[in-house]
This record gives structure tokens, C-alpha cells and sequence, in this order.
């Protein structure tokens, strides 16, 4: 993490990522914390602070729901564990039927020409992104910067989480990730705060309720 990253409480995430997911151009949000803290809840509760609690999305023309896709009343969630996945969980497969080899989409990424299976605003989640192979984080990496994989490019009406244990719990933090500076909105999630040395701190929060 940068010396500049704004250290949160949970609570304060919730608030600060629900105006920032709503803002259609925002840059991807890198979200550090402890273990333990409940980084995927946080990300869940910011989903339900910004839908709509008297409007539901449902799939249109009767396509087929994909699994990986959580509806939160007229948003959508999509929660990738991306230490599991390898790249062509993102690029998807190649159709080699035709003169022309093309890419086809993974059903769980919200990606434009999959508009009947996606809400129009949502939230993917990147997690455990440094715990990737280097070759999946690139793949991530274009989808934060570039907001496209491939011949994929995300809905417009959808943001970008990203999130990873914090660096003094060891975890494993790519130099290229911090070095991105204001590409990524860089936040931390501390707890509640106390007093520490005479002076107001923050401490972890294992819980986030």
C-alpha cells in the first residue's frame, strides 16, 4: 500500500464505496484490510446501500441466470475468488467454429452483449487479487485499468472492487499493483477507532456489522 492510502473504518468504506460505485467513471477501488475483517460483506452491504429496495432486476427474454451472479434488488453482485481462477475463467474459451476464431464470454462476467443476464448497474469483486498467479493478475489488471479482457469489455453501468489482506500480514503485495498510484483508488480498512500513543488510532475490527 501507498503512504497515501486513506485508512477506514468498515463502516466508513460502506459509505465512501457507495458514493463512488454510483459515480459511472470512477476508477477501480483497491480495498486492503486484515484477515478476518469481512472485506466480501463490506463489499455486499455497499452493493445494498446504493439499489433500490422497491425494485427488483429479473434476467429478460428468459435467458439462463448465471451462477456466479448475486441480484441485491436492481443490482447485481458478482464475487470472483481470483487466487481459484486462471485466465480463461475471464477470456472464456475459443469457438473455433467458422473461418474466424473468437472468444467466448464466461458466463459469470458482465460484460457488454450480455445485457439480459445482467442487472445495468453492479459491482464485480476481485478477491485475494495479489494471492493470483502472475498471468491472472494480469488478467485482472487490464479488467481494473482498462475495464475490458480480451475482446471483453465490462457494462458501463458496472464498478470494480478489488481487494487483498493487508501487507503486514504477509500477504503478497506486487509492486506493480501500488506503483499503479491514481489508477486504482487505494483505501484501507482499519475498525474502530481508540487512542494509541496519545493519539487517535484505528484498530482492526474483526467483524463488519
Amino acid at each position: 500500500m501507498s503512504n497515501s492510502t486513506n485508512e477506514l473504518t468498515t463502516f466508513e468504506f460502506i459509505q465512501v464505496g457507495s458514493q463512488l460505485v454510483q459515480e459511472r467513471d470512477c476508477p477501480a477501488i483497491m480495498l486492503w484490510g486484515p484477515t478476518g475483517v469481512g472485506k466480501s460483506e463490506i463489499v455486499r452491504q455497499t452493493v445494498e446501500s446504493v439499489s433500490d429496495p422497491s425494485a427488483q432486476w429479473n434476467p429478460r427474454n428468459r435467458v439462463p441466470d448465471t451462477g456466479g451472479l448475486e441480484v441485491i434488488n436492481n443490482w447485481g453482485l458478482v464475487d470472483l475468488r481470483v487466487s481459484l481462477l486462471e485466465p480463461n475463467d475471464l477470456l472464456g474459451l475459443p469457438d473455433l467454429n467458422g473461418p474466424i476464431v473468437r472468444w467466448v464470454v464466461p458466463s459469470q462476467l458482465p460484460v457488454i452483449g450480455q445485457e439480459d443476464r445482467f442487472p445495468e448497474r453492479g459491482l464485480l469483486f476481485l478477491d485475494e487479487l495479489t494471492h493470483a498467479q502472475p498471468a491472472m493478475q494480469s488478467a485482472c489488471f487490464s479488467l481494473v485499468l482498462d475495464r475490458r479482457c480480451g475482446p471483453h469489455r465490462l457494462l458501463p453501468g458496472w464498478s470494480i472492487i478489488a481487494a487483498s489482506n493487508c501487507a503486514a500480514e504477509n500477504a503478497q503485495t506486487p509492486g506493480r499493483l501500488v506503483g499503479l498510484g491514481d489508477r486504482i483508488n487505494h483505501r484501507a480498512i482499519g475498525g474502530r477507532f481508540r487512542r494509541t500513543g496519545g493519539r487517535v488510532g484505528v484498530g482492526v475490527e474483526r467483524r463488519a456489522h
